[in-house]
């Protein structure tokens, strides 16, 4: 082509119908992706998993609204259940970064205090289908 393409008149002369038809095609798929295929959060997990140093020490349903204390390392700290989410409400670590982590819900979520060497696992329910296989360390 020796013309050249200076304006979009131009351009629009210079397609084929399977060019526009290509780009029609391109462009209802990005706008199906974009608005209707979202990918789908996991769904609410079940279980929350507590563990202090290497000891499971607790596993209780996210259904359950409760509240436990622990012994860590540095004193009590509290882990609570409720609306079908987990988090640590009380913590006697020094930054309460545990504690600001807020509450989760969904499976592979994970509460850490490492000054008291507490982990607050979210394990099982039905976002285990999208969770991956492995995770590796």
């Amino acid at each position: 082509m020796s013309h050249e393409l200076t304006s979009p008149r131009a351009l629009w002369r210079a397609t084929t119908g399977a060019d526009r038809a290509l780009c029609a095609i391109l462009l209802a798929g990005s706008l199906a992706l974009a608005l209707g295929f979202r990918a789908p959060r996991s769904a609410p997990a079940g279980r929350a998993i507590v563990v202090v140093g290497r000891a499971a020490l607790a596993d209780w349903p996210l259904e359950v609204d409760a509240s436990r204390t622990f012994a860590g390392r540095l004193g009590p700290i509290t882990v609570t259940t409720r609306g079908g989410a987990v988090a640590v409400t009380s913590s006697t670590c020094p930054h309460r970064v545990c504690m600001a982590m807020g509450w989760k819900r969904h499976t592979g979520d994970v509460i850490a205090c490492v000054p008291n060497e507490l982990l607050v696992r979210v394990e099982g329910g039905a976002a285990s289908q999208g969770a991956p296989d492995a995770i590796a360390r």
